[in-house]
């Protein structure tokens, strides 16, 4: 139950998250990039759930090497470069950051929200997929979703549903929630 949801928000949360960081990265499940030490927390008898952030690239062998000396003597501080580890540093901040965000955005609206009276609205014209997203995410604002849920369900990054959802709580039409607060009035709990 719970920590399986956990498990499934951490997943939907980084991996949204990394899409609007990198719009090539790619993801993969369970050991199939990169196999590291994600696979020491995750061993029976410990079943820490861990991912494993590697700088591994598509279509590389299972077995690897990811770059000269990789897990070997040859494998030392001279094979890494301070902008690539400015680089990993700073994606790993904004996963972490993404991850603090990720909560449920309880709505405090009925409705369809009268965006210009908020200062809210979004020209169609101008930009038709602004416009959509923008309602398309307060849909999802009903106390049951995370910021990745709706991020998933969107098909679109956790940047830019967290975009919309922070501006809609500066506005006071949302807040948010550590734990699901359903707000749709036919919930029976």
């Amino acid at each position: 139950g719970t920590e399986i949801n956990k498990g499934l928000q951490v997943d939907s949360c980084i991996e949204t998250a990394l899409r609007g960081i990198d719009e090539h990265c790619f993801v993969g499940p369970y050991r199939s990039i990169a196999k590291n030490d994600e696979a020491q927390f995750n061993a029976p008898g410990v079943r820490v759930p861990m991912l494993c952030l590697s700088r591994a690239w598509p279509n590389q062998p299972p077995s690897g090497p990811f770059f000269y000396g990789y897990h070997t003597s040859h494998d030392t501080p001279a094979n890494a470069s301070q902008e690539n580890l400015e680089i990993s540093r700073d994606v790993t901040l904004q996963l972490i950051d993404a991850w603090e965000k990720n909560q449920y955005v309880v709505n405090h609206f009925k409705g369809e929200v009268f965006c210009s009276r908020y200062g809210i609205w979004v020209d169609y014209r101008v930009n038709p997929e602004g416009w959509r997203l923008l309602f398309r995410i307060m849909e999802y604002c009903d106390g049951e979703h995370t910021v990745a849920d709706i991020a998933v369900a969107l098909n679109t990054t956790f940047q830019a549903v967290w975009g919309v959802v922070s501006q809609l709580e500066s506005k006071g039409l949302v807040s948010f929630s550590r734990v699901p607060k359903p707000t749709d009035p036919h919930f029976q709990s």
